[in-house]
């Protein structure tokens, strides 16, 4: 391991700089912290420029066997006092290690319809939050690929990828816009299932197809009238209360389950 006692490194400063959207984008790269999180893209197979540890706050052996797999693979890693760590942590309580990892994205064309529980398509999502609450829902039901479409927030923000717990990696993302898909899916002939407020269809009540593609709109404006005619299928969440939507994270996670109880009862 490396020591650096300055925040003024030039790996510290990269690691700073990745809080921003543009940077990120440019470089091609993202900031990934906690012992999960960085587990998980280890396991994954994406690239580490670097790895950044804190003796004084990196305590379990499960962590430590972490940091020397990175080590045998060629890792490059640099050892920092609490105080460096903590500056450009972005948790209440680190755990003394972070890493710098390649992004990944796939293409349309390289999908497998069948590989999964469902395709996933996400319209302009704004929060990270819930961007990083949804790919971790989507790991857990079996989704293998999150389809972003137009100007959604950005899945490697550094809030994205802790919200994931891990999932920013192992599900397979895509950007492309409305248009392309819908020119893919009527090439590959599979339904999109629309959400929508107010939309007739209980979503407990409809068979859903497979493979078949659920989209669901941003968080402000959903799926606008364009767009819910392209789909095959519009379905809703019932609401009995006085709010008028439910958290967009929460009502993808309501339709997937639905989604996987019913692959499951196959």
């Amino acid at each position: 391991m490396i020591p650096v006692k300055s925040r003024d490194n030039t790996k510290i400063k990269i690691l700073r700089k990745l809080r921003s959207r543009k940077f990120r984008e440019q470089s091609g790269l993202c900031y990934v912290e906690g012992i999960r999180q960085v587990y998980s893209a280890f396991e994954e197979g994406f690239h580490f420029e670097f790895l950044i540890v804190s003796s004084d706050l990196l305590r379990s052996e499960h962590a430590w066997k972490l940091v020397n797999d990175l080590i045998s693979n060629g890792v490059q890693v640099i050892d920092v006092d609490q105080n460096i760590f903590k500056s450009i942590s972005l948790r209440d309580n680190p755990q003394g290690i972070a890493g710098v990892v390649r992004q990944k994205w796939h293409s349309l064309e390289s999908i497998d319809p069948r590989e999964g529980l469902c395709l996933l398509a996400l319209k302009a999502v704004q929060d990270p939050g819930n961007i990083g609450s949804i790919l971790r829902t989507a790991d857990a039901v079996g989704v293998r690929y999150v389809i972003l479409l137009g100007d959604s927030v950005d899945p490697y923000d550094p809030n994205s990828v802790r919200a994931g717990a891990g999932a920013t990696f192992t599900v397979k993302l895509i950007k492309t816009s409305f248009e392309r898909l819908l020119d893919w899916k009527n090439i590959h002939q599979i339904p999109v299932i629309g959400a929508v407020g107010g939309a007739p269809l209980n979503y407990s009540r409809v068979n859903y197809p497979y493979p078949c593609i659920l989209l669901m709109g941003s968080e402000r404006q959903g799926l606008d009238l364009r767009e819910q005619s392209s789909c095959d299928m519009l379905v809703s969440v019932p609401m009995v209360g006085k709010v008028d939507s439910l958290n967009l994270a929460v009502a993808t996670s309501v339709i997937l389950y639905e989604i996987f109880d019913q692959r499951s009862r196959l």
